[in-house]
């Protein structure tokens, strides 16, 4: 059904039949002397709006108009539905009704889903009036489901429409105060409640989070040992026998290693064991251990330098040593409570995780934590950012999507698989002979790709592009049987949209080394609007954030006016500047390309450390990666299978001849066998009889097969046998 339909105002019980203009006409009603609310007003505009846009052709202007008038028209209902819902007049509840089902056919068209330009695309030509109800992104699971990697990780591998991807369900990021807050408003215990936010301190400190990540280790006997040591301290009494129990912690103890090799004699242990109550119970006793000997030690130290001072001098020291003898006491009351006991840890091990993610983003630097941070939107975000600049095609395609599993709706995001070869992760046979093809040179395509996604995730504030983050597009076979990197695809983007324009991170690009951009995107660069950025981003980024984007997108502009020379697409051989191209600042634009040159030179030549930290350019980086990988297919007999049948391939043609060559001197041997008979016939003529007409030798192609000749029998031409027609005409006698 089209979103914009026309039809005539039906009964208000039929409201599932009416279209756009029916909705119009009745919100256009006014009763006599009467004055409709601000909130009903609101609707009626926002409506009118939509409706006036019903004739204009499908464009990236004109969606902006249709996405945001949509965002209002929606808000709108919305709220009046919020603030009628008790509507008790008989217009009242008619209208509430109205609003409610004119909501529920705004959400069924799915306009946001137009936010994504891409899909704009597909709609291109049309006006809004004959463009179709765009489908939602939604998969209802049954059975069970493979679920590959595990904590902030964790995703569910779906089919949706034939096109194969990942699950990712949406989760927020929190400060560590701001989590373990969130999780204490969850504890209905009191007692408990109290002990642990007594202990806030020790469960969102560096070295509880550091001790935590620890106990994610996938080795479960190190995991048994420690609970065996936790419980040996908790049973001793013995403070200096205390002590030296908490020092066996660390896996490198002589001790520990003892136990570890004694465990390793009885497997069924290591089998049966809880291990995720051991890394809680672990992880817990462990952290406050640990801070608790560093709240006596700073207890101690404060303590002996106030009983130095004079008596007037001592004002603020009680304080302190009052505050570290209270939180002394409440991690001993943890300790003795085993509720606290098992709440503390699983805090710890959620901090640890969200902190992989937080730390890889910088988010701490560029975002307000205490309001959280949605992870798997900024996925969604990336795909949307990249079809704005026509580079769909250098990230994996992410959409929101909901799953259905279990009575339960989870909302989240849908990334499709990527195009290429994985280099680092890949365990596909055929991935892994393609991958020892490679023979990896600079090469246009490669250059344009590269040249472009760097670009692409400055914009984005991407922190975390490395080797494993993208897949590598590959040639086909030359001659040598080589085959070269000519693309990439980027994925795994959500660490990215910082709400600071720019920031340093371990694995963003280093912007001042790019020299080239592709013309196309440059253009698009420079027209891309404020308003076109909260169209694409307004439902997935915060204001801060989007900010972040558009000053990003300025300094692109500035380096794009200084230092960058836009290059068409037949331009990234880089065999030479295209001076044919430049007919104003020519001079100046040579200038640029030759620095940019220098720059590659120098990217391709620095060595590998160096590189890691500068990170210009991912050339050398790849190409670290590819030798080791190629290192470790060669060193390993992972292709020793897969190379057999391509041998044998090679060597069919030969076999044929071969059978060729016999199947020739077995038809010279038959003329042979035919010539001997007929000599023999002539020397000694035997009278014609039909018996032996029926037996003469004849060559046939049972005979050339190697099948034995059988006589055959020929039938009496009767009635009921058909007569052999010949149709090339009379036979001619002779």
């Amino acid at each position: 059904m089209a979103l914009f339909s026309t039809g005539t105002k039906q009964d208000i019980d039929n409201l599932e039949n009416w279209t756009l203009e029916t909705f119009i006409d009745y919100f256009n009603e006014n009763l006599k002397g009467s004055k409709d609310s601000e909130l009903y007003e609101a609707i009626k505009t926002s409506a009118r709006q939509m409706y006036s846009y019903q004739f204009e052709r499908v464009n990236k202007d004109t969606t902006v108009k249709i996405v945001n008038a949509n965002a209002q028209l929606m808000q709108a209902c919305e709220n009046y539905v919020r603030e009628r819902g008790s509507a008790w007049s008989t217009l009242g509840r008619e209208r509430l009704k109205v609003v409610n089902r004119f909501l529920a056919l705004q959400n069924e068209k799915n306009l946001d889903a137009l936010r994504d330009f891409g899909k704009m695309r597909e709609q291109s030509g049309k006006v809004w009036a004959n463009v179709d109800r765009i489908k939602k992104s939604e998969v209802t699971l049954e059975g069970k489901v493979e679920i590959q990697g595990a904590n902030i990780s964790e995703r569910i591998r779906i089919n949706q429409d034939g096109r194969n991807g990942f699950f990712t369900a949406e989760q927020v990021m929190y400060s560590r105060g701001a989590l373990f807050d969130r999780e204490m408003d969850m504890i209905d215990n009191p007692k408990t409640k109290a002990s642990m936010i007594g202990i806030r301190r020790i469960v969102t400190s560096d070295r509880y989070i550091s001790l935590t990540k620890t106990k994610e280790s996938p080795f479960i006997e190190k995991l048994i040992v420690a609970n065996e040591v936790a419980n040996r301290w908790k049973a001793e009494k013995d403070p200096n026998k205390k002590q030296e129990i908490a020092g066996m912690f660390n896996s490198n103890h002589p001790e520990f290693k003892k136990m570890e090799d004694e465990l390793m004699q009885h497997p069924e242990r290591v089998k049966n064991a809880d291990v995720s109550l051991m890394a809680i119970n672990v992880s817990c006793v462990e952290g406050i251990i640990n801070a608790e000997k560093e709240i006596e030690t700073k207890t101690r130290k404060l303590k002996e330098e106030a009983d130095k001072l004079k008596e007037g001098e001592r004002e603020n020291y009680p304080i302190h040593i009052d505050s570290a003898k209270k939180l002394i006491i409440h991690a001993n009351k943890v300790l003795e409570d085993p509720i606290a006991l098992q709440q503390c840890a699983p805090i710890g091990l959620k901090m640890a995780r969200q902190e992989l993610f937080l730390s890889a983003g910088k988010f701490s630097e560029t975002s307000d934590l205490t309001k959280g941070v949605e992870q798997a939107k900024r996925n969604v975000a990336t795909t949307r950012m990249a079809e704005a600049l026509g580079l769909g095609h250098l990230v994996s395609h992410s959409e929101k999507m909901t799953v259905h599993k279990d009575g339960q709706i989870l909302e989240g995001c849908f990334m499709e698989f990527a195009k290429g070869v994985d280099l680092r992760n890949t365990k596909s046979v055929d991935d892994l002979y393609k991958i020892s093809q490679i023979d990896f040179k600079r090469n246009a395509s490669y250059s344009q790709a590269e040249s472009s996604l760097e670009i692409l995730d400055y914009i984005c504030g991407q922190t975390d592009r490395h080797v494993g983050n993208m897949f590598y597009q590959l040639s086909e076979p030359d001659e040598a049987g080589k085959r070269n990197i000519i693309g990439l695809q980027a994925i795994d983007n959500d660490a990215a949209f910082g709400a600071k324009g720019h920031f340093n991170a371990e694995h963003q690009v280093d912007f001042d080394s790019i020299f080239f951009i592709d013309k196309d995107l440059a253009e698009n660069v420079k027209n891309i609007k404020q308003e076109d950025l909260e169209c694409v981003l307004g439902d997935l980024l915060s204001k801060e954030e989007i900010q972040g984007v558009v000053a990003r997108i300025e300094n692109v502009k500035k380096r794009m006016e200084t230092t960058m020379v836009p290059l068409d697409k037949e331009d990234w051989e880089l065999s030479g500047f295209p001076r044919e191209k430049f007919l104003e600042n020519t001079e100046e634009m040579e200038q640029r390309y030759k620095k940019g040159m220098e720059n590659y030179a120098f990217s391709e030549t620095v060595n590998k450390s160096k590189f890691e930290s500068l990170q210009k350019h991912k050339i050398n980086n790849i190409k670290a990666e590819l030798s080791i990988k190629q290192t470790k297919i060669k060193e390993s007999e992972v292709l020793k299978d897969y190379k057999a049948p391509i041998a044998q391939q090679k060597e069919a043609p030969k076999a044929k001849n071969v059978e060729e060559k016999s199947k020739e001197e077995k038809y010279k041997e038959l003329i042979s066998q035919l010539n001997q008979k007929h000599a023999a016939q002539v020397e000694k003529p035997a009278p014609v009889t039909p018996e032996n007409r029926r037996n003469s030798v004849r060559l046939s192609f049972s005979e050339l097969n190697g099948k034995k000749n059988e006589p055959k029998s020929t039938p009496m031409k009767t009635e009921e046998t058909p007569v052999r027609r010949n149709f090339l005409g009379p036979k001619k006698k002779s």
